[in-house]
């Protein structure tokens, strides 16, 4: 049974600096299915009014967010680990990959989505403690993302593979389903022409023992 994204995966901003980000964050995320938000020392008052004013009626995700005081708490009972960067990779040796691709990996294990500062995003140190980096494809004239468009797109990704999944495996039931339907009815179909068969068979021997055909062997 695939297990839902909104049980296996957390999100995980450090340091964020902006209410109105984790607000935004913590909205998107419950838009996707998403519950688990970790703060890490965080540099704003996450439970604030504009943090509010910004999650709507996602005022539950930040009032269960939890907060640590470093990433390796965060990261916690995790056993996969992707991190955001802005940066064009040549700072860092893991190679960048989109987010379309990288992202379903997480679906499948206890995992984390970690997002950087505002200003500077993740430290090299911070970068090293995932397995995978993505980097969000943007145009040269402003490759620049604000955390919580980041946030956003990366969510998305997650709900729609997951979404993409949960189709596959219906629709797989639903084939195992018509096939062993069919088997049930080939076999019907098998036992009713056995019976026609023996049917035909006594129906036979009865006419030729009332027209005293006998047959010559014992």
């Amino acid at each position: 049974m695939l297990e839902t994204a909104a049980a296996n995966i957390r999100i995980i901003l450090v340091e964020p600096a902006g209410p109105l980000n984790v607000g935004s964050v913590a909205r998107v995320m419950k838009n996707m299915g998403l519950h688990q938000l970790i703060l890490v020392n965080p540099q704003c008052d996450y439970l604030g009014q504009e943090a509010r004013l910004m999650a709507v009626r996602a005022a539950d995700v930040l009032e269960s967010a939890k907060v640590v005081g470093t990433l390796p708490e965060a990261l916690v009972g995790c056993v996969r680990a992707i991190a955001t960067t802005g940066d064009d990779g040549r700072s860092h040796p893991t190679p960048l990959e989109d987010p379309a691709y990288a992202l379903p990996w997480l679906l499948e294990a206890p995992s984390a989505l970690i997002f950087g500062r505002e200003d500077c995003g993740l430290t090299n140190a911070e970068l090293n403690r995932a397995q995978r980096l993505i980097r969000i494809p943007s145009s040269d004239a402003y490759t620049s993302l604000n955390l919580a468009q980041a946030a956003a797109i990366c969510c998305y990704e997650l709900y729609r593979e997951e979404g993409r999944r949960k189709r596959e495996e219906g629709r797989g039931k639903k084939e195992e389903g018509r096939r062993k339907k069919e088997e049930e009815s080939s076999a019907a179909d098998f036992v009713a022409d056995v019976t026609d068969v023996t049917d035909i068979t006594d129906a036979t021997q009865r006419r030729k023992k009332s027209e005293g055909i006998f047959s010559p062997y014992p």
